[in-house]
């Protein structure tokens, strides 16, 4: 079970979303009894398993790593920086669908510089959310680009890129801003 902040600041149980992984790009732990979709997530990064993948029990061994003092489960995105700060070997970026585009609602300010960096996609539903592990960038964002192969994403604002270089050469810049979406205009149409 998760928890949500209702309009009115409180939080609100609820079990797993049962989304399927668009096309293998994201791993959906199993937790129907806790609250612990983000640790689950996170470990899923740190850890990567071969077998049961979705299934919390393959974590539960590694709970003790996160330090989650002072963190109420689960997580809400505004607990990040302080999770952060507390597991400094971990960095995390959230990213959430609005309608059908993906946009960064939290990006790390240490993406890139920590040895563990996790993409969490975030589901919502009504008053309640959700954590799901992205093990795949690339395919999440697939249908952003006609290139047919493997894109290299930006983290801060989801560009997909060809070839490696463009990605690296525009990451100092873009590192250097706020979250942002790309928009993209509709097949067929201009701005």
């Amino acid at each position: 079970m998760c928890r949500s902040i209702s309009p009115h600041g409180r939080f609100v149980l609820h079990s797993y979303s049962r989304r399927n992984s668009k096309e293998k790009a994201i791993i959906n732990i199993r937790n129907h009894n806790s609250n612990d979709c983000f640790q689950y997530s996170v470990l899923a990064a740190v850890h990567p398993a071969s077998n049961n993948a979705t299934h919390p029990s393959t974590y539960n061994k590694f709970m003790s790593e996160l330090n989650m003092t002072g963190i109420e489960t689960p997580v809400a995105p505004s607990s990040i920086p302080k999770f952060e700060s507390q597991n400094t070997s971990i960095s995390i970026n959230v990213l959430v669908y609005e309608g059908k585009e993906l946009i960064p609602v939290y990006s790390s300010k240490f993406c890139n510089q920590r040895p563990h960096h996790v993409n969490l996609l975030l589901l919502p539903k009504e008053d309640k959310f959700h954590y799901t592990l992205v093990t795949n960038l690339s395919r999440l964002v697939g249908g952003r680009t006609c290139h047919g192969g493997k894109t290299f994403v930006c983290p801060y604002c989801l560009h997909p890129f060809r070839y490696e270089h463009c990605l690296q050469n525009h990451l100092p810049e873009c590192s250097q801003h706020p979250t942002q979406t790309v928009k993209y205009p509709e097949i067929g149409k201009t701005f």
